[in-house]
């Protein structure tokens, strides 16, 4: 199913043409207002299918759904791995049934938007770039301090947890 045309416009009609020589592009591809990052991965994909004999027209449609789907599933698990580090084990049970559960995420995570890959992606860098060891300790040392509502009476924890903040924007915009 599809709920919009341009779930195969902006990526796999244009992968497969990138591939396979054939395929409709769309104006926004003519008058070059697209970009080709997304279409790009998943013409590696196709190259794949090809060069291993495997790309018959149902692989191929089916293909860019089942990588964005796993990009989609990775970044729920990164959410799993993350609250499970930051919090008890029934804490993360819940983080992680809710994560499956999100019907949001069934319908819309394997759909093959650039935007829908973009979000996975984005997910997972964050939450790996904060699960990062370096920074475990100022995550966890601030949701104590929230937990025990700490924050507001003691100005000691409010000015530490502000240089936390600020150390790890620090670092995030250094790596931009």
């Amino acid at each position: 199913t599809y709920f919009n045309p341009d779930e195969y416009w902006q990526g796999p009609e244009v992968a497969h043409r990138l591939v396979f020589g054939y395929g409709h592009l769309t104006w926004e591809w003519e008058e070059k207002i697209r970009g080709y990052a997304h279409p790009l991965l998943l013409a590696a994909g196709y190259r794949v299918l090809a060069a291993t004999g495997t790309d018959t027209p149902r692989v191929v449609a089916i293909a860019p759904r089942l990588l964005h789907g796993v990009a989609w599933g990775c970044a729920d698990l990164a959410g799993w791995r993350l609250s499970a580090r930051l919090f008890d084990e029934r804490t993360s049970s819940w983080a992680l049934c809710m994560l499956l559960l999100n019907w949001f995420s069934f319908y819309c995570g394997p759909r093959t938007f650039s935007n829908c890959l973009e979000a996975a992606l984005s997910m997972e860098l964050s939450l790996i770039h904060i699960s990062e060891p370096t920074r475990l300790l100022s995550i966890s040392y601030a949701v104590f301090c929230l937990k025990k509502k700490n924050i507001i009476k003691h100005q000691k924890i409010n000015c530490k947890l502000y240089i936390n903040i600020k150390n790890s924007l620090k670092i995030v915009t250094k790596h931009i």
